[in-house]
Formats: structure tokens, C-alpha cells, sequence
């Protein structure tokens, strides 16, 4: 018989999907919320380290980067006004400046991403079957707050 006698399970939380929006500060027409996303939403991934190791003669030195590039992709639906919002803010300026991301879980801190652009628009199919117009961002994730002290 084992020592324990309480459940070892931990409450696993909740994943909300409609909690998921992006806001676009110098643009509000083209905020999206969950009712414009495909079923995919959206995503977005950091590239880049957060600390770059620089190597010497007898161990390595680490060097906190201040940002990290970040790309964002968005699974619209393209038979929805705000699609062809997106495609006229391609066409009249891809820079859409500071934009402020929620996920899917109340848990996480919202992500706010600078010097954001379109990037690009992956490719739109016509044949009937695909609601997806999917639009890439690219932008700028500030880390290494800390930095700024210069005491580190």
C-alpha cells in the first residue's frame, strides 16, 4: 500500500477558443476576434534565441538579446468583410505598427508585438472547399526587460 492517500492529479485548467483575439492599435478596422478566424486561428512563434551564448578559450559568456523577431499567422475567413481589409491594407501600406495579442488561455500574459508588418498572404484556393485566407505578420517581441538597469 502507498504512503499517499491523496489524488496526485492536478487540475488541468481551461482552453477557451473564443478568448483568442488580435488587436491592431494604429488600425482598429482590421482587429480580429474569434467569430473571423478559421478553424486554425491563429499562431504565432518566436525566432531567434532569447540569450546569445558567446563561446571563449575556457567556457561561454551569455549575452541576453533585447527582442526576439516573431512571426504571426492568422487563419481568417475569406468570405468575411475583414479578408478584404486585410488585402486593402496590403495594398495601400503592409506596416501596421504595434499589435496586442490574447490567447486561448486566460493564463497566459498577453503578448504585445512592435513593428509589425504583412508579410504575407499564403495561397488564396478558389476551388470552393477552403475558407482560409491566412495572413502572416511580422513583427518584434520585446525581452530582456531587465537589460535596462545596467546592472546586470
Amino acid at each position: 500500500m502507498s504512503g499517499s492517500v491523496s489524488n496526485p492529479q492536478i487540475a488541468q485548467g481551461v482552453i477557451n477558443r473564443i478568448r483568442g483575439n488580435i488587436q491592431i492599435a494604429s488600425f482598429p478596422a482590421l482587429n480580429i476576434t474569434a467569430s473571423f478566424l478559421g478553424e486554425q486561428g491563429f499562431s504565432f512563434t518566436r525566432s531567434g534565441p532569447a540569450t546569445t551564448m558567446i563561446n571563449t578559450l575556457t567556457g561561454r559568456v551569455p549575452s541576453p538579446e533585447p527582442y526576439q523577431p516573431v512571426d504571426i499567422e492568422i487563419h481568417l475567413v475569406k468570405s468575411q468583410a475583414l479578408a478584404s481589409a486585410w488585402e486593402s491594407q496590403l495594398q495601400t501600406l503592409s506596416t501596421i505598427g504595434s499589435i496586442l495579442v490574447y490567447t486561448d488561455a486566460a493564463t497566459l500574459t498577453n503578448y504585445q508585438f512592435t513593428q509589425c508588418a504583412i508579410s504575407n498572404v499564403a495561397a488564396i484556393s478558389a476551388n470552393g472547399k477552403s475558407a482560409d485566407y491566412t495572413v502572416t505578420l511580422t513583427g518584434t517581441y520585446i525581452i530582456n526587460n531587465s537589460l535596462w538597469a545596467l546592472v546586470v
